[in-house]
């Protein structure tokens, strides 16, 4: 998306279009890494003619997350990243670079799977509006 397509979708979703927020959007958008809110902070604090504090990249992530631009993960306890995939997908955790993958749903299981699965519980019954599988281990080199 470029940026004046990136400004337009923030007025569209009634986002105002700071350049801090287009600075923090357009990275996010530019990078296949899941970054972090400090990582990302550390990243585009050269960018901007005026620093930019982390409670303000916090702030921003949480707007472009409500408006659909990109999407929280949780691949650790407490520690959110970004991605601006935003579809259903899956990821895979590399345990000793702590680089993370993404996995296409369709590679693995269906929505349908789970939730049939889910529903043949006998105490209770759930309802699957959304699901994410996260994978952590190694990637073996090809010898």
């Amino acid at each position: 998306m470029d940026n004046l397509n990136l400004q337009q979708y923030f007025i569209d979703h009634n986002l105002k279009p700071t350049p801090q927020r287009l600075t923090i959007a357009k990275f996010l958008l530019s990078t296949d890494t899941h970054p972090t809110a400090e990582e990302i902070h550390k990243a585009i604090s050269n960018e901007l003619p005026t620093p930019i504090s982390l409670a303000t990249v916090y702030n921003s992530l949480e707007a472009l997350v409500k408006v659909g631009i990109i999407k929280e993960v949780l691949t650790e306890p407490n520690k959110v990243r970004y991605d601006k995939n935003i579809t259903n997908h899956h990821h895979f955790i590399n345990t000793k670079t702590g680089e993370i993958l993404d996995i296409e749903p369709y590679e693995l299981i269906s929505k349908e799977l789970i939730e049939n699965y889910l529903l043949k519980n006998p105490k209770q019954k759930f309802k699957v509006s959304n699901y994410h599988i996260t994978f952590y281990g190694q990637v073996e080199e090809n010898s």
